[in-house]
């Protein structure tokens, strides 16, 4: 029995380091919550907190900019449930008119209409003309080193301080299996090389090789019977947005408004819960890899969308190495100093 209370005493003391440790080298957050709290900065500017948590027992809130698309964090007493006035006796209330009139509220409404389709829901093309293009890069998980020399390309296009805009469609589990590689991103955006707009792609872009696509990634079901009414799913979208949202927190980074569905692929229970959430989908009308092929995953092997890119094109690659061949298509797309790069706000 004194052995085996030395054992236990012995285990509780490793994982009691192990936890320090890693509180050390991260904050802690707790609580993490999605929400809905309009505010004002102290400037009266309008925001919207969109999550609620404890930073290192502080209370903090991550808020959108609803006329610019830009996210921040920060502890909740820095904002203000009312405008500041110079008259006392009028009180600054938040208006639903001046919520509907900014870009944020109207993207969350124009892009979670019917029809609700299988495949690239959300936002696939800039909603007016543009000079230039979007590039989306998707991490999902992948046991291969990352695309680094394809990156040092897109680093290399910065000029004059100016940093190359792109996204990043990061998974939770390809940021924690791939530290150093996760580390040597933020670094080219510390110096100014790479201006990352972070898309939320899910923790663990769930995948079942044996499935097909009406029956997979996050709306697959563990019982296909239609006859039972329990059909359990196999995922829990809350749980793989938010998770991801603050291994990004702890980080020092920001998670934006945007959200790539896995496999571009959701239902309209999906869409709908996505909504509740404050992210806006991205799809994407020119997945590079596919350029001039057809969709094996298709019953019809229908010939994909306008996979061209052109200006206002939501371009997608992948940068986790499990789509190579899509990279190489890239490069010499993406390398002449005319081809210009746009930020996803």
């Amino acid at each position: 029995m004194k052995q085996f209370i030395y054992k236990l005493i012995c285990i509780c003391g490793l994982w009691f380091i192990h936890l320090s440790a890693y509180s050390q080298e991260f904050p802690i957050i707790t609580f993490y919550k999605a929400t809905w709290i309009p505010c004002f900065d102290q400037n009266n500017n309008l925001l919207i907190a969109i999550r609620t948590y404890f930073f290192n027992g502080e209370p903090y809130y991550l808020v959108v900019n609803p006329n610019t698309f830009e996210t921040m964090a920060a502890p909740a007493v820095n904002f203000k449930s009312r405008m500041i006035t110079s008259d006392p006796n009028i009180p600054g209330y938040y208006t639903m008119a001046a919520l509907k009139s900014t870009a944020y509220v109207n993207a969350l409404a124009e892009n979670f209409k019917p029809p609700y389709r299988l495949k690239d829901y959300g936002m696939i093309h800039a909603t007016h003309p543009v000079d230039g293009f979007f590039l989306t890069i998707d991490m999902c998980p992948s046991i291969k080193p990352f695309e680094q020399n394809f990156f040092s390309i897109l680093a290399q296009k910065s000029n004059n301080n100016e940093p190359v805009p792109i996204a990043i469609s990061i998974t939770g589990l390809w940021l924690i299996t791939h530290p150093d590689e996760f580390n040597w991103l933020v670094q080219q955006e510390k110096t100014n090389k790479l201006a990352i707009t972070w898309i939320n792609h899910t923790y663990s872009h769930v995948y079942y090789r044996d499935l097909t696509f009406d029956n997979n990634f996050l709306i697959t079901k563990l019982n296909q019977d239609n006859a039972s009414k329990n059909i359990l799913a196999a995922s829990n979208l809350n749980f793989e947005v938010l998770f991801t949202e603050q291994l990004l927190l702890q980080r020092g980074e920001l998670p934006s408004v945007f959200f790539r569905f896995p496999g571009l692929v959701s239902n309209e229970k999906l869409v709908l819960q996505l909504q509740k959430l404050g992210l806006i989908p991205m799809g994407t009308d020119a997945w590079i890899n596919k350029l001039g092929t057809t969709d094996a995953n298709s019953d019809e092997g229908e010939q994909l969308e306008s996979q061209a890119p052109v200006s206002g094109s939501i371009l997608l690659v992948h940068g986790n190495s499990n789509e190579h061949s899509g990279i190489e298509r890239a490069i010499p797309l993406i390398q002449p100093a005319t081809f210009r790069l746009l930020p996803l706000n």
